[in-house]
């Protein structure tokens, strides 16, 4: 962690990454081909609820010395401590199609593909083909420089990694208990996690470098905060979707809150509940949102700071699943939330007036819906 400046000192100048003539662009662009090979990954860490990981950040004196491109090629992802011998090892070919968000220094590249399965062994099977989404921890694209403390460099074999290793815990907790009809589709589907290897040149010679990453279901529709807009009457006001009808957001917003709650009892908390990570897919058969049809479903993506709990030093929560039969209700988790991520998207009466809210809560989640959930103990008292 970087130390705080002293009062009465001047910021240090801000930390740049030494000139990198060995770092090709970012390679993450369409019609780029990968053989994939599927991949454990190792145990989630970097949060202190979690255990010491195999991974051992690079002290910031060295990172100040190299290059990214050597930092990244003498520093590959780890692998997992012990991966399970049983596994049968998959391939796939991915083609990328079209990209979602990629940059250099973004961290995680996330690009639309079409991916292909070999044919199984099996007299009469046939290639299966299908489109996803690829989000894939590069840590030659990862930022080398501290976002937070300009003056430091970060290491992005271990960022990289760190995401790596959370996103896929999540996913594959969540993928377990869908199977098991503990979760429904308030996460995007999974189609597991994998390896590729990229050539580079260093130190005048051709080596390979391996890369992870992650296949999930490509959403249509939008997320939340791509529907807000800047008012043309009042271009300071912040950003809001107040032009959508307020029957449907509400709808919106029940379903998230919801959702949020069954993910917990489920054992994941996302930890980054925000208007960018809600995504508004169409009803089935539908193929755009429609603000004066059928509410939508929502689905929350992103999981690099996820907490699973079950691999905590915690472990499993009271109120979780299989713990506590039913999930926390919203009405208790948000009863003193005044939910400052989704201003845009909640009646801007709220803000000032959080009875509002508050009676919103218990008109959804309260009276005969309350039996969806875990009693609430405690008496909730409405604000004045």
């Amino acid at each position: 962690m970087a130390p705080p400046s002293l009062p009465g000192r001047a910021s240090p100048a801000p930390w740049r990454p030494p000139v990198d003539p060995e770092k090709p662009p970012c390679p993450y662009q369409p019609g780029l081909k990968l053989e994939l090979r599927s991949h454990t990954a190792p145990k989630p860490f970097g949060h202190n609820l979690y255990g010491p990981s195999l991974r051992v950040q690079v002290p910031d004196a060295d990172l100040r010395q190299v290059t990214q491109t050597r930092l990244v090629v003498a520093h590959p992802p780890i692998e997992a401590a012990a991966a399970t011998s049983s596994a049968i090892s998959q391939s796939a070919r991915l083609t990328v199609t079209g990209n979602i968000a990629v940059a250099d220094a973004r961290g995680a590249q996330v690009v639309a593909c079409s991916v292909e399965l070999p044919a199984a062994k099996t007299p009469g099977a046939k290639t299966t083909t299908f489109t996803a989404v690829a989000k894939i921890y590069d840590a030659l694209y990862y930022s080398f420089a501290n976002r937070n403390h300009p003056a430091f460099p970060v290491d992005p074999t271990w960022e990289a990694d760190m995401d790596y290793s959370r996103e896929v815990a999540a996913f594959e907790h969540m993928k377990n208990l869908k199977t098991s009809g503990q979760l429904g589709g308030f996460a995007p589907c999974y189609y597991g996690s994998w390896t590729f290897s990229l050539p580079i040149r260093h130190n005048g010679k051709v080596v390979t470098r391996p890369v992870r990453l992650i296949l999930m279901e490509k959403l249509t529709g939008a997320s939340i905060w791509s529907l807000y807009r800047t008012s043309k009457s009042t271009p300071n006001a912040e950003p809001n979707a107040h032009h959508i009808k307020e029957e449907w957001r509400l709808e919106v917003l029940a379903r998230l809150l919801e959702g949020e709650v069954r993910q917990h009892h489920a054992g994941v908390d996302q930890k980054d509940l925000a208007a960018r990570n809600v995504y508004l897919v169409p009803p089935q058969g539908q193929t755009a949102l429609n603000p004066v049809g059928p509410a939508p479903r929502v689905v929350l993506i992103d999981y690099n700071t996820s907490i699973v709990w079950e691999k905590t030093r915690i472990g499993v929560l009271a109120d979780q699943y299989p713990k506590a039969k039913l999930p926390p209700n919203p009405m208790w988790k948000y009863w003193h939330e005044s939910l400052p991520e989704f201003y845009g998207w909640c009646p801007k009466e709220w803000r000032a007036k959080p009875k509002l809210r508050q009676q919103w809560l218990a008109k959804r989640f309260g009276g005969k819906n309350a039996a969806q959930f875990a009693p609430i103990e405690e008496k909730l008292s409405f604000a004045e």
